[in-house]
């Protein structure tokens, strides 16, 4: 056993790789039996302690099918996390813009022509509407408004959080 003089053990790198495996499945069971918000950050973290606990043990190919997975499963949710995080901010944005050039036409008559009072309501409130749904999209499950209705089906809002597959 190595010491560095005050009494603590240098780990070799067989030892340093099991302390980043464990650390590492530690990190995915908590993102498993997390019930509020799925944070993929763990998940993230997880996968780079899986490939350096490769990297410094290359016999613990454990390490290595866990990195594998969670790259997998990582690459497969970059798609959903685009269209939760940037398609709300799209659909607020579009309704701002909407939703100012409906008052700058009404009020001033820019960017060309005046609007009708009936129009004007219509597009005013339409996209205040547009800008509260973009806000809570990822909470709306159904969508209710005059003879329009959204709703969100079933396949959307049931999401399959098993385990990973990643063994202790």
């Amino acid at each position: 056993m190595r010491t560095n003089g005050d009494g603590s053990k240098r780990l070799t790198d067989k030892e340093h790789a099991a302390v980043l495996y464990s650390r590492a499945y530690a990190r995915v069971k908590l993102y498993e039996v997390d019930k509020a918000g799925k944070d993929e950050n763990q998940l993230q973290l997880a996968k780079e302690d899986f490939a350096e606990c490769f990297h410094k043990d290359s016999d613990n190919h454990k390490a290595k099918r866990a990195e594998e997975k969670l790259k997998q499963r990582l690459t497969r949710s970059s798609s959903q996390w685009l269209a939760e995080r940037i398609g709300p901010w799209l659909i607020v944005i579009l309704s701002a813009t909407i939703f100012m050039l409906s008052q700058a036409s009404f009020f001033f008559g820019k960017p060309s022509v005046s609007l009708d009072p009936g129009y004007y309501a219509i597009l005013t409130f339409g996209a205040l509407i547009f800008m509260v749904a973009g806000i809570y999209l990822p909470q709306i499950l159904k969508l209710k408004i005059a003879g329009i209705e959204l709703e969100k089906s079933a396949v959307d809002q049931i999401k399959t959080q098993g385990s990973l597959g990643i063994s202790k």
